[in-house]
């Protein structure tokens, strides 16, 4: 039930100019980074994260700030949609 409440609670959202990951159901929390400040994309994947085609991605920017999407269907792709956006 626990992990129901969170995924429905979750947003994540990529757009032209940054990303944004905000979660939470009576207390909210929001994370965004400007995409020209992204230094770094990682994709973490499990065996069942391979198996199944789910896992995180990991957004360095610059300094210590980072933005993890959790739980992302296709990670690999979302990093691809990640870096050519930075390439524009």
């Amino acid at each position: 039930m626990y992990y129901i409440i969170i995924l429905y609670t979750t947003e994540q959202a990529i757009t032209n100019k940054r990303v944004v990951f905000k979660n939470g159901l009576i207390a909210r929390k929001t994370e965004e980074m400007n995409l020209n400040r992204v230094e770094t994309v990682e994709v973490e994947q499990s065996i069942l994260g391979r198996i199944f085609g789910y896992g995180n991605v990991k957004l360095t920017g610059t300094g210590s700030s980072f933005v993890i999407f959790k739980f992302v269907e296709d990670p690999l792709e979302v990093r691809k949609s990640i870096t050519e956006a930075l390439s524009e």
